[in-house]
């Protein structure tokens, strides 16, 4: 590349129906910084969007994320140039002979009605709506949700240092419990490969995730540090662990032990391939001192009884909150500041956050909350 020209190369994949775009930037010339058109290549917190630009070119670049959505129903490359005066972006197929331009404009800019159709624009405006209702939905605290998380499940991915594959990391799943502390416990077999690892190195990873088959959804990480449960706290962490798993008969067996983990740093990521991707990264202090969500205790029940019995007044809600048609709406999850639901749109899956009108208080205030969510909201669309 010749970066006198102020040019550079792009390279995209657009992949459908869950996400359209995806910034794959070949190189940036420290001149393109200067460039007086292009700031530079960022993806969105939202969704990927392929271009990052000065003023009113930012909006025509989030236009032409979802006008190639609209357009594509098979996986395509973006290729082009920008320059100080202009921007041109190709798509092709497996055959780069055919080839067909997707979005183009100089520095003027042309406008987003000569370049999509009225049903493209119409989409456009859906998925605004859709992603503005989003942003502003209230969640959780990313520390509380991610320790809500963890005690709720029961088994994750451990990550331990092996020392027999010459320090390549090593997963096992294990069972595991939460003390009030934070600190996670697990009971181990001295057999157990993943014992030894620990034993050499105490450094590993907790993975603890809902669904490990729904990138969608929160993936929790604890980095940690293990180590053995001192003689005179077995029996309190024993009995912890046997809460969680009663079964654990072999708790007391002469070749297990208790171990603990404190987390250092906790990772938390989600909303990959649906555009809400987020990740955090924050201390396992955070993680130790937060409190469980009180009414996420409740989640599975709450959930169960609204889709066996009420699932159209969550389709109701659903339409009144985002102010979207959706063809169905499942609840997945409850917390005290609202509930995720798994919906279908134009047959294709839509995970949303639908707020509460205020913090529930208890069980039964969740059920007052969903009679005012299905008497206001927005209107949906026609």
């Amino acid at each position: 590349m010749d970066a006198s020209k102020d040019t550079m190369a792009v390279r995209g994949l657009c992949v459908q129906p869950a996400f359209s775009v995806s910034s794959l930037v070949s190189s940036v010339q420290p001149s393109i910084s200067s460039c007086a058109t292009i700031l530079r290549t960022q993806l969105s917190s939202q969704r990927h969007q392929l271009l990052c630009c000065c003023g009113s070119v930012s909006e025509s670049c989030s236009a032409f994320t979802n006008h190639e959505r609209a357009r594509a129903g098979r996986r395509s490359n973006i290729v082009g140039q920008f320059s100080r005066t202009g921007l041109n972006l190709e798509s092709f197929g497996s055959n780069r002979t055919s080839r067909r331009t997707v979005f183009s404009m100089s520095s003027a800019g042309p406008s987003d009605a000569q370049t999509l159709s009225m049903e493209e624009q119409e989409f456009i405006r859906t998925e605004e709506k859709i992603n503005s209702h989003q942003r502003a939905a209230a969640r959780l605290e990313r520390e509380v949700e991610a320790r809500t998380v963890v005690d709720r499940l029961a088994n994750g991915i451990l990550s331990t240092i092996s020392k027999k594959s010459g320090g390549y990391p090593v997963p096992s799943m294990v069972p595991y419990a939460v003390e009030e502390s934070g600190t996670i416990l697990l009971c181990v077999s001295g057999l157990s490969p993943h014992t030894v690892d620990l034993e050499a190195n105490p450094k590993c990873a907790l993975l603890v995730a809902k669904d490990l088959n729904d990138r969608s959804d929160l993936v929790v990480t604890l980095i940690s540090e293990a180590s053995d449960v001192p003689e005179h706290d077995i029996e309190q962490a024993k009995s912890t662990f046997l809460k969680k798993h009663p079964g654990a008969f072999w708790v007391d067996f002469g070749d297990f032990k208790m171990v603990r983990l404190d987390p250092k740093q906790v990772r938390c990521v989600s909303g990959i391939v649906i555009g809400t991707a987020s990740v955090s990264l924050f201390s396992g202090e955070l993680f130790k001192c937060a409190a469980i969500d009180p009414i996420s205790q409740f989640s599975g029940p709450i959930a169960h009884h609204m889709n066996e019995d009420h699932a159209d007044q969550t389709k109701t809600i659903v339409e009144k909150s985002v102010g979207v048609k959706v063809d169905s709406a499942l609840i997945t999850d409850v917390d005290s500041l609202g509930f995720y639901v798994l919906s279908q749109r134009e047959g294709n899956p839509l995970r949303l956050r639908i707020p509460f009108p205020r913090k529930a208080e208890s069980r039964k205030d969740v059920k007052q909350l969903i009679v005012e969510l299905l008497g206001g909201g927005a209107s949906p669309e026609k």
